[in-house]
């Protein structure tokens, strides 16, 4: 009968040691998908990070590609115009010539 108040006493006891094993148990087996797991996000972090530099260098790339185009168009802006001038100017010494060489034609026929 000592035996069995003993016994009774200590399952309690047992059961709390029972359930502290379990524990342990799982702990062991989660521990190797803990270190997977922040080993994954390490990578993911590594990634988005390396994404945002490109993204941002090819952000930089593209606001230099638009201040090109836009000296680009600045330059054929001003090109045209000058073409304009240009030609105002030899429509001007044609009418010029013209009026030059016109009395001259004239007495020579």
């Amino acid at each position: 009968m000592l035996a069995l108040r003993s016994w009774s006493r200590n399952l309690p006891v047992a059961a709390k040691l029972g359930t502290v094993i379990a524990l342990a148990i799982v702990t062991v087996g989660v521990l190797p998908l803990q270190v997977t797991i922040a080993s994954a996000v390490e990578q993911q972090t590594a990634t988005t990070r390396e994404t945002s530099r490109t993204v941002s260098d090819l952000a930089l790339r593209t606001n230099e590609i638009a201040a090109t185009i836009g000296d680009i168009a600045g330059t054929a802006t001003r090109n045209s115009e000058e073409a304009g001038t240009s030609l105002t100017a030899a429509q001007s010494l044609a009418g010029m010539a013209e009026r030059m060489t016109g009395p001259e034609r004239r007495r020579t026929k």
